[in-house]
């Protein structure tokens, strides 16, 4: 081929490659409308949220959870914690617990004593254990604590920085070998423990 006739040759566009087209195409699609993250998003459904956002909300929005066999749950204290949580945030009254446990049901013992909720009682279904929580509105937040860490008694300065907005404001649920108690009286007894739950 000679010079004329590379010069009457039309250039030929490079085409993009299949990444380019798929950057162009993703750019600021795959953000969450709530926190703006771009992890963890939520494709079905057209929600346009990350799994976060949505599993604060997903009663808000209409969705309900199914226990047994359709739907195995990983930690019954979180969901609790996290449904205790939403229902102070919706100004609600009262909210039921369900499925509970007897471990719960000290985390709620310890709630009540400590103001943060009106009462509680325990419902017993067929073998079902549920619990119908009364709300004061003086919860700001509850979150259960994962993974559990282990702290001795001298430890619980770390945590309090770490979890709770002030010195002497909130507590901290530590699981010890004298039981579920607050990490304020762990300190005082000189005990460690796991650490389960904070709220404020």
């Amino acid at each position: 081929m000679n010079q004329e006739e590379a010069k009457s040759k039309p250039a030929v566009k490079k085409q993009n490659s299949k990444n380019d087209k798929m950057k162009k195409r993703t750019v600021g699609i795959r953000q969450c409308k709530i926190c703006g993250t771009r992890k963890g998003m939520v494709r079905k459904y057209s929600l346009g949220i990350c799994r976060r956002c949505f599993k604060d909300r997903a009663q808000d929005l209409g969705w309900e959870k199914y226990w047994g066999e359709i739907m195995a749950q990983q930690d019954p204290v979180m969901d609790a914690l996290t449904k205790l949580r939403n229902a102070e945030v919706a100004s609600k009254t009262e909210v039921v617990l369900m499925p509970a446990s007897n471990f719960l049901g000290e985390i709620l013992k310890i709630a009540k004593d400590n103001g943060y909720i009106a009462d509680y009682k325990k419902n017993d279904n067929k073998g079902m254990i549920s619990f119908t929580v009364n709300l004061n509105g003086k919860m700001n937040l509850c979150k259960a604590i994962k993974p559990r860490y282990a702290v001795r008694n001298n430890e619980f300065e770390k945590y309090e920085k770490r979890y709770l907005p002030a010195r002497d404001l909130g507590l901290i649920v530590v699981s010890t070998p004298q039981g579920l108690m607050t990490h304020a009286q762990a300190k005082a007894k000189g005990l460690g423990g796991r650490l389960i739950a904070f709220m404020y």
